[in-house]
């Protein structure tokens, strides 16, 4: 996760957060309420459905950096493929093979 902060970072221009709140035990202050009530007064934006939908958008990911960080743009036979969905979808499973090898 860090390595990711440094890479892609958040800065005052970033357009798209994904922000997630685990709760390991039930809280009587720390209700879904208040927590988008945190979220809205210190985020400025708008929030969308967590959906397969909004995940997939365009804009959500700078895949010029994926590329670059991930070592993508020397594999030639992702240039090969024509068909967008095809390539974004080999570039992402080539992503989460590449993160997985690092965990090890």
């Amino acid at each position: 996760i860090s390595e990711a902060y440094r890479r892609f970072g958040i800065t005052p221009s970033s357009k798209h957060l994904i922000i997630v709140k685990v709760l390991i035990a039930p809280s009587s202050t720390l209700t879904p309420s208040a927590l988008r009530g945190h979220v809205h007064a210190h985020v400025k934006g708008t929030p969308v459905p967590f959906t397969d939908a909004a995940l997939q958008a365009e804009s959500l990911t700078d895949w010029s950096k994926v590329r670059k960080y991930y070592k993508l743009n020397g594999v030639g036979w992702l240039d090969g493929v024509r068909d967008e969905a095809r390539k974004r979808r080999e570039m992402e499973y080539l992503v989460l093979g590449s993160m997985a090898l690092r965990g090890l």
